[in-house]
């Protein structure tokens, strides 16, 4: 019988959305202290990769299949790290990307900047935050309560 992950995973668009909040080592710090892994998507090769002990891995799209909208990136950094995907939620800065972890089955979405988020119900929460460090702030479930019990 395969296992079912139990870990929620907190998937983020690239090292430098991260990295731009003076902030977020202690927000890395907070979500390692948790067991939170943060996995990072590039979505093309970009990015200033930093070490963390609450990053778990990068992975990089490998082709248009793996990009959002589409899920592919997603579903593969999540079964390879082993997150539970209905609890995990995306840090990201477009509506594409929203669209992607609703497709995914993620709990949620922030959005990071003044892109415009999408217009349609995606299937997830979808939030703002002024960054990284900030994001934790707005990620509540549908159901209430906080996603991370931090």
């Amino acid at each position: 019988m395969m296992s079912v992950p139990s870990t929620p995973g907190l998937f983020c668009h690239d090292h430098d959305l991260i990295f731009s909040s003076i902030s977020a080592d202690a927000a890395l710090n907070r979500l390692h202290l948790r067991r939170v892994p943060v996995l990072i998507l590039c979505l093309a090769e970009n990015g200033t990769p930093r070490n963390h002990p609450g990053i778990v891995g990068t992975w990089t799209g490998a082709g248009p299949r793996e990009l959002p909208p589409r899920p592919g990136l997603i579903l593969r950094a999540a079964r390879e790290a082993g997150v539970d995907l209905a609890r995990s939620w995306l840090i990201g800065v477009t509506a594409d990307e929203a669209r992607a972890a609703g497709q995914a089955g993620l709990a949620g979405c922030v959005l990071i900047g003044d892109a415009p988020g999408p217009t349609e119900d995606v299937g997830l929460v979808v939030a703002r935050a002024r960054d990284f460090a900030d994001a934790p702030r707005v990620m509540i479930p549908r159901g209430g309560g906080c996603w991370h019990g931090m």
